[in-house]
């Protein structure tokens, strides 16, 4: 088992993690703000195993989480980096017993794109720390508007991640890939390294009659998934009064409250970063606010930017378990902000419906395009809020989408579309197949005009420009996979209605 100091990995995974185990809710005084805390709070430095961490230990035994943690330790703080899941593969065998590898890819987010990292005070030994080890490590450092500092550099190991002393902030990209027994995921992670001292702890107090809730904020958008665990969720009813204090006695010279709807999902964060326009900037002295009444959120998120008067700088995250409004009660399921959209009517299928043989092992651009006559010439385009060229690769069976940055060599495949008619799903549904022919197997299917205004039902980015756009329609199917995003089936049909192809997308990625 890894250390940190005297506490176990997990212990201390599960300390960054979250911030209601030693200093949770309704308690009366914060053991964190002596330093055990949320992300980007202090570690203890006690040389014996104590209480606390064997029930810690307990704790992170009955979570059983399965995600592989990753952070950010800089001196005595950790920092949670905000995380995508860009890719999982497993293998899966059929009905003849068959093995076959079933992929999923969401795209890759460009550092400028992300909202909230973490600022990480650099100290010298600087490192990345995991729960688990990775299969591959890569980094890249960028300048704050994105402009990369050098190539991205392939690693043996977290421990040859080399992270300089910065004149000026930078930013860093992790990319990670974990797995085993034929369960793979490629991850990114994100974080900010600066050159400021650490910024103070951020508590957040709410008394309701006579009980007082009183929470640690963690420093950083990456903390939510650790925030919106069941364990550490915190529940206060609407309307009640959030007080926010710093342990320093240092005056604000502005703070900025941004909120939004969280979901169950891994990565509720960037599901919802959308929502994080306009703000509200809160007084400056004695910060406080109001949970006030959102119809479709019964978990809250909040995201403070705060501006110190000694120029320091710190986004700080905190969630929230409410009520949706006055008498209902909370649901823990997705939804989309339309709430009376085709999210309730679209019908849910299990993955293994959707399964199917026949795609390489191997999808990377390469190989694909190995032996063709002729390379496929790209195509100006936007991915993930960043210019560069989608590549479209057609063989017999499958269409392939690549995406190239602008200013990179490397091509980055972003989706793919079964074309060929001899490639059946499980279900039986295949290119070629009716409309109704395919509804008489999956009934309910959701149909979605592309001619029509209704076209934000189906998720376009990772796709070229137009290439959706070219069929009449598609029909659609939730695909419950066990993945922390909702993951859709879409059949496109033609003008005679006619699936000429068959695609998966996550209606909130990219």
């Amino acid at each position: 088992m890894k250390r940190m100091r005297c506490w176990s990995w997990t212990a201390a995974l599960w300390l960054a993690a979250g911030s209601l185990l030693m200093g949770g809710c309704g308690a009366d005084e914060n053991p964190a703000q002596e330093g055990t805390g949320g992300a980007g709070q202090m570690i203890e430095a006690d040389t014996a195993v104590s209480q606390e961490e064997t029930e810690i230990r307990q704790n992170m035994e009955e979570a059983a989480i399965s995600f592989p943690w990753v952070m950010v330790v800089s001196g005595e703080e950790m920092f949670i980096p905000v995380e995508h899941i860009n890719y999982t593969e497993s293998t899966v065998v059929d009905d003849e017993g068959n093995e076959q590898t079933v992929s999923d890819y969401s795209g890759y987010f460009q550092p400028e794109d992300i909202t909230g990292m973490p600022r990480v005070p650099y100290q010298p030994g600087i490192a990345i720390r995991t729960e688990k080890t990775p299969i591959s490590c890569a980094y890249e450092r960028f300048a704050v508007d994105g402009t990369s500092l050098g190539e991205r550099t392939t690693v043996e190991g977290t421990a040859d991640i080399v992270l300089p002393e910065p004149a000026e902030d930078y930013l860093v990209e992790l990319r990670f890939s974990f797995g085993g027994e034929g369960n793979f995921a490629g991850y990114q992670y994100f974080f900010r390294v600066t050159a400021q001292s650490p910024t103070p702890i951020l508590k957040i107090t709410s008394e309701t009659g006579p009980e007082k809730t009183e929470m640690t904020a963690s420093k950083g958008a990456g903390a939510f998934p650790a925030l919106t665990m069941e364990e550490n969720i915190c529940y206060l009813p609407l309307g009640s009064r959030l007080n926010l204090s710093f342990s320093e006695d240092i005056p604000l010279k502005e703070i900025t409250m941004y909120e939004m709807g969280l979901t169950d999902s891994r990565e509720n964060f960037l599901d919802r970063a959308e929502d994080l326009k306009g703000g509200t900037v809160l007084q400056s002295e004695s910060p406080s606010f109001e949970l006030g009444t959102n119809i479709a959120a019964a978990k809250r998120g909040f995201l403070f930017e705060c501006s110190f008067a000694d120029g320091r700088e710190e986004f700080y995250s905190a969630a929230i378990q409410t009520d949706e409004a006055p008498g209902q009660e909370t649901d823990k399921e997705w939804r989309t902000d339309e709430t009376d959209s085709a999210a309730g009517q679209i019908p849910q299928i299990p993955e293994q419906m959707t399964e199917f043989a026949g795609l390489p092992e191997s999808m990377d651009y390469e190989d694909v395009t190995a032996g063709l006559a002729k390379m496929p010439e790209g195509e100006e385009d936007v991915f993930a809020g960043s210019p560069g060229k989608f590549y479209t690769v057609r063989t017999e069976k499958f269409e392939y989408f690549y995406f190239q940055y602008e200013g990179r060599e490397e091509l980055e495949r972003t989706n793919y579309a079964v074309v060929g008619e001899d490639v059946k799903l499980n279900c039986g549904i295949h290119v070629g197949m009716t409309a109704d022919e395919a509804g008489n197997i999956i009934p309910g299917l959701y149909r979605m005009s592309f001619r029509e205004e209704e076209a934000y039902e189906w998720n376009t980015n990772s796709y070229p420009d137009g290439w959706c756009e070219q069929f009449a329609a598609v029909l659609i199917a939730e695909v419950l996979y066990g993945g922390p995003m909702p993951k859709y089936a879409g059949f496109m049909l033609d003008d005679q209605d006619v699936i000429r192809a068959i695609t998966f997308e996550f209606p909130t990625a990219g």
